[in-house]
């Protein structure tokens, strides 16, 4: 059983697409924080060449780890069912109806399903997952990118963690919400902590009063980012949890 090569390309150029469309949103977010004047209407890029060359290769790279991750997964699901089905159903064809509609609900995890009226009718949970979180991850990617830049070093001095505050949101972003850190304090914090993960940084610049102060009171932190997604663990490992909710082992 193999995965369709046009479909892998149609998934990555998808992916791609939304990649690209959240690291502009936050370079266009960030500029706007910090007064800064854009480059360019029309693909988004920043005042710095050498960061925008880095967040090519990192949406490039990401795009096809994620294509690969969901074709790998998805074929493992379809393989896995086929086995089990003709092992429990050894006298019956696997191009039956009960087979083909239990593989179409196993997927449904997958693919989004809609309707005669073309509405859809399923979450399709994992990849919603996969989605949210890691569009949220080019998107914060690009911004502390943007903020670690060597020329606004004399100028950023810090980032405050900000959480969405609601009835969804975790004991790590909650805990975290007005942290305030330092290059050499991040250390691993710089969202997405974990899947479905909606914080992000702001930066703490030069005109900022009391930002020191501050950070001597907040104390050391000692709230964990979820498994797979602390700093010294690369990227895939993150996406894997994001999608499996297992790290690599």
């Amino acid at each position: 059983m193999t995965f369709p090569g046009d479909s892998a390309a149609r998934i990555k150029r998808v992916v791609r697409k939304i990649l690209r469309q959240a690291r502009g949103l936050a370079i266009t977010h960030l500029e706007q924080e910090m007064g800064i004047q854009p480059r360019t209407y029309a693909q988004k890029k920043s005042l710095f060449p050498t960061m925008d060359a880095e967040l090519d290769k990192y949406e490039k790279e990401k795009a096809f780890w994620i294509t690969g991750m969901v074709r790998d997964d998805i074929l493992k699901v379809a393989r896995g069912y086929v086995f089990n089905w003709a092992k429990e159903h050894p006298d019956e064809s696997v191009a039956g109806a009960g087979f083909e509609e239990g593989l179409y609900n196993l997927l449904q995890e997958w693919l989004p399903v809609t309707d005669s009226a073309g509405k859809t009718i399923n979450q399709a949970a994992r990849s919603e997952v996969i989605a949210r979180t890691n569009i949220m991850d080019m998107y914060n990617h690009a911004r502390l990118s943007m903020l670690q830049t060597p020329e606004l070093k004399g100028w950023v001095q810090g980032y405050r963690y900000s959480a969405i505050i609601d009835s969804a949101t975790t004991h790590i972003c909650r805990s975290l919400h007005g942290k305030i850190f330092t290059p050499e304090t991040l250390n691993g914090y710089n969202p997405p902590l974990h899947y479905n993960c909606r914080s992000m940084l702001l930066p703490v610049t030069l005109l900022d009063r009391g930002w020191k102060a501050e950070m001597a009171k907040q104390g050391p932190i000692t709230v964990e980012p979820q498994e797979g997604f602390a700093a010294d663990v690369v990227i895939p490992s993150a996406l894997q949890v994001a999608a499996t909710g297992k790290a690599n082992q």
